[in-house]
């Protein structure tokens, strides 16, 4: 495999550890064996399949995450949001709530998940534009009508740099987004989104 497919096999194996496996023994002693980079990788994908496994159940979700070695709970946070956002798109509000458990960490801990929801709002447009843009629409509070265009736009334009320059998608991708997030043209709302309570 190339340098690119490395990084897709290792956030795979990540996913399918962490979801048939048990994610606080197996999980761990992997991703610490792995250089940073595949590491991080291989920490996303564990971190979407926390979603899958784990769903609404905040307690699992943040102890799950906080039993991964600090260095990679960012990564955990954002695979973690990237399901959810990817998921849920039909109820966007959900995409907000299941933030809590990071939230309640720290703004930084909730920037990370917000990251990951970005990611895969922008996947699902990349797909579906029309179904998104719809789905847009469907926020219950004025908030959620404004944050989720603003993390799909940051999640676009993230993508769209990194492309531009033929780099690893996955850490640059959220290093990208990451960027507009805390200093794009909406980082006031997501920084008052990290620092309010959901």
């Amino acid at each position: 495999l190339d340098l690119r497919g490395q990084f897709y096999a290792y956030e795979g194996m990540g996913f399918a550890v962490a979801l048939f496996k048990d994610a606080g023994v197996q999980t761990l002693e992997l991703v610490q064996r792995l250089p940073f980079a595949t590491g991080s990788t291989f920490a996303h994908g564990a971190g979407r399949a926390l979603w899958i496994k784990h769903g609404d159940d905040h307690v699992r979700v943040g102890a799950a995450v906080a039993a991964f070695p600090e260095q990679f709970q960012s990564d955990v946070r954002a695979g973690f949001g990237m399901g959810v956002a990817f998921t849920r798109i039909d109820r966007i509000d959900a995409i907000l709530r299941q933030g809590a458990p990071f939230h309640a960490q720290s703004p930084a801990a909730c920037m990370d998940y917000l990251t990951g929801a970005a990611m895969g709002l922008a996947i699902r447009y990349e797909t579906d534009p029309g179904y998104v843009r719809a789905a847009m629409k469907g926020g219950s509070t004025d908030e959620i009508r404004a944050l989720a265009p603003a993390l799909l736009q940051a999640g676009l334009d993230g993508l769209d740099a990194v492309q531009q320059v033929g780099a690893e998608m996955h850490r640059n991708w959220r290093g990208a987004i990451r960027g507009r997030l805390d200093d794009g043209p909406s980082a006031a709302l997501f920084e008052a989104t990290c620092k309010e309570s959901i």
